[in-house]
């Protein structure tokens, strides 16, 4: 999704986050691929999942405030 933005006038320079669920199940070459990608990562270990929800508002405000 992120390269399809980037080739998109009105979507090259938003921020993106990208939101790793299970992320103690990747491996490292993949995690460091989306971290090359993303603007930002949430990593959360498979415990995790249910608190995905509390992590991304507090994310997307700091890609915001970068963005200004």
């Amino acid at each position: 999704m992120r390269y399809d933005m980037l080739r998109k006038p009105q979507y090259e320079n938003w921020a993106n986050l990208a939101v790793i669920l299970g992320a103690d199940t990747w491996s490292k070459p993949a995690l460091d691929i989306v971290q090359r990608i993303a603007d930002s990562t949430i990593e959360l270990k498979s415990d995790q999942q249910t608190e995905v929800a509390a992590y991304i508002p507090k994310a997307m405000s700091m890609l915001t405030e970068v963005a200004l």
